[in-house]
């Protein structure tokens, strides 16, 4: 990449599932992306997707579905418990008593899915504690030692 191809516009794709998607390239294309917004579960939510110049693909549209479909589960079974133990000492208290109130969700992205098991993450904006947590999983289950970044 050039100096100046900082300039040139991006390509756009209006997804049926994602919605307006801008296209990000490099030299190697598997690191090539489209990211773009998303309204998930009443909250405007950023969404990145893995893939090359065609978009994205049926398999990342149905696993998108997926997680919308099981995230009101997904958050009361595994990510409440989850942020509990894993946010020990960064909060005041224990319990996430108002998960809706107390996390806002920043952004969702997705990999290339070519098999089983779909690595993936989630990213939240905690309001206790005024930094970003992100959530890698495997399938749904989240996985040690999230990021957390101010």
């Amino acid at each position: 990449m050039g100096l100046f191809d900082i300039f040139k516009r991006k390509p756009k794709l209006v997804d049926p599932i994602f919605g307006e998607l801008t296209y990000t390239t490099f030299k190697d294309g598997l690191k090539n992306f489209y990211d773009g917004e998303v309204m998930f579960h009443s909250q405007k939510a950023g969404i990145g997707v893995d893939a090359d110049e065609r978009g994205p693909t049926n398999e990342q549209h149905a696993f998108y579905k997926k997680v919308e479909e099981q995230y009101p589960l997904l958050v009361k079974n595994t990510i409440i418990p989850f942020l509990e133990k894993e946010l020990e000492g960064w909060r005041n208290s224990d319990k996430i008593t108002d998960f809706d109130n107390e996390f806002e969700i920043d952004g969702i992205s997705l990999p290339r899915i070519s098999n089983k098991p779909v690595q993936w993450s989630i990213c939240y904006f905690s309001k206790k504690i005024d930094h970003y947590i992100t959530i890698e999983f495997i399938d749904f289950n989240p996985q040690p030692n999230p990021v957390i970044d101010g």
